[in-house]
């Protein structure tokens, strides 16, 4: 008896084929998302820490500071972070707090004290 030779893929063989590619490009997506809530949130990060750093220099530098300077803070921390944004002087340095929940890390906070 002669045998029939395969000519093709059997319609099964392309489903499973096609259900392992959807799978790694829906793994890849979601690792792509990661990375970029990562990069946000790390740009957040940097961008608090300079905004943190550059008050307690201005604050160092004015050997103190007043009313004004808290006002202008939050104001600069609000435009940083949105409404969630939080910045308070103290005498002893800088805290700066946001919610960071694009990054999915929760509330974030950067705090600098002043040597002196």
């Amino acid at each position: 008896m002669a045998r029939k030779r395969q000519q093709g893929l059997t319609l099964v063989e392309v489903m499973v084929a096609q259900v392992v590619l959807a799978l790694g490009l829906l793994g890849a997506a979601g690792l792509q998302l990661r990375s970029v809530q990562g990069a946000d949130s790390a740009r957040m990060v940097s961008q608090g820490a300079f905004i943190a750093h550059g008050m307690l220099e201005r604050t160092r530098s004015a050997r103190g500071f007043d009313g004004r300077d808290q006002a202008g803070f939050q104001r600069q921390v609000e435009a940083f972070a949105g409404a969630s944004g939080r910045g308070v002087l103290r005498a002893q340095g800088v805290l700066l707090s946001w919610s960071d929940e694009r990054g999915g890390a929760g509330e974030r906070s950067i705090e600098l004290g002043a040597s002196r």
